[in-house]
């Protein structure tokens, strides 16, 4: 079904109420597993970059760290005025959120209630569903494509009612890495209902193939479709996730300000909004990262397949490979990676990508576990751990 601009624009500034063993998502909040890494371990759990911000940006952190006295731009609109220079579109349509874990919980409470439903793809990531439980709608999940590790967005439209009021999308996503192709997206978004608020979660945008490249964004879907909210972060490509800063492109200013009326009385901080704004002019530099990012991930996936492992395509700083024998040899050497049971891919791993040094690391483990290695090791009457 083909939407009418006007009819969905209306609508949207008014306020209303496989064969692989896929689980349920979680129903209450995941606690991050080995945040507090100890010496000499490695922690690829939580696909943050494993580099420091660059120079010129932690001088400027530094001067701002001066400034905490006093409290932040409210509306930080510095950076939403710098990101919309950058993206080509006004400042009105961005919302500067504390990571965009943050915007994800307004945009359930904007558009979640009682009588609604909201659709999400599974396995996906899990801050969606737990957002939900907390609005009364019901939740509805569509299983990704098993070998790519992509939405099925066939399926995610045949699921649609007339209750349906909210539908998330990631891409790439997250626990696969599977990326969906602008077009496919753009197709999809022409056969949604008007009354359908989509949200396009793009966390890991920066770090695509496509993106490097330089092809189109999604950013100008938004001018043409009014139910769109883009999702975005200076966590990963700029590697700032403990300063949490998130934010949204959405159609225009009422878009922006119905989500603000959700919003409890909280502000991006004083220190992340300087970083964030230094990560802008110094853009060039992180596309540098970005480049050796996605050098490092096709070698590193590479060696794997070679190996043996199953492991989905990523167009992201992490990968998942099926591995039954869970998280244990890697915690006996130090290396912190995340359990498939905590993110609905039972006998899977999700292993972020470090520097060259801790992805040998990894690799070496992932050698010691290959079938023909653990039966030599008890032929040895050696144990894998």
């Amino acid at each position: 079904m083909k939407q009418s601009s006007t009819e969905t624009e209306q609508m949207f500034t008014t306020s209303f109420p496989s064969s692989l063993k896929w689980s349920n998502p979680p129903r209450i909040p995941l606690l991050r597993q080995g945040l507090a890494s100890p010496e000499g371990s490695i922690r690829l759990n939580a696909n943050e970059s494993p580099l420091s911000p660059i120079p010129e940006v932690e001088k400027r952190m530094v001067a701002a760290s001066m400034r905490v006295n006093r409290y932040p731009e409210v509306t930080a609109s510095t950076l939403r005025s710098a990101l919309g220079q950058q993206l080509g579109i006004l400042p009105s349509q961005i919302m500067i959120g504390n990571g965009s874990s943050e915007l994800i919980h307004l945009l359930t409470s904007a558009f979640g209630s009682e009588g609604t439903e909201v659709i999400v793809p599974t396995p996906s990531f899990p801050l969606y569903a737990t957002s939900v439980t907390y609005t009364g709608a019901t939740l509805v999940t569509v299983p990704i494509h098993v070998h790519e590790g992509t939405m099925d967005l066939d399926a995610m439209n045949e699921a649609i009612t007339e209750r349906t009021s909210l539908l998330f999308l990631c891409n790439p996503n997250n626990p696969t890495g599977g990326y969906t192709p602008l077009e496919k997206i753009k197709s999809f978004l022409y056969k949604i209902p008007p009354h359908v608020a989509i949200v396009l979660d793009e966390a890991y945008w920066e770090l695509t193939d496509s993106y490097i490249r330089g092809d189109k964004t999604a950013v100008d879907l938004c001018k043409q479709f009014p139910n769109l909210i883009i999702l975005r972060t200076f966590s990963k490509f700029y590697g700032l996730a403990g300063l949490r800063i998130g934010y949204a492109i959405v159609h225009n200013e009422q878009m922006a300000l119905r989500l603000a009326g959700t919003r409890p009385l909280t502000m991006p901080n004083t220190v992340g909004l300087e970083a964030a704004l230094a990560c802008l002019e110094f853009h060039e530099a992180y596309q540098q990262r970005a480049h050796d990012t996605m050098k490092e991930r096709t070698r590193v996936l590479h060696s794997i397949r070679s190996l043996g492992y199953s492991v989905f395509p990523s167009q992201t700083n992490f990968y998942c490979i099926h591995f039954p024998l869970g998280t244990a040899p890697f915690q006996s050497q130090g290396i912190h990676i995340r359990d498939g049971l905590t993110i609905q891919m039972p006998e899977y791993i999700r292993i972020t990508l470090g520097t060259f040094d801790e992805n040998q690391r990894v690799l070496d483990v992932l050698r010691t576990c290959t079938p023909h290695a653990i039966q030599s090791a008890k032929e040895r009457g050696e144990q894998i751990k």
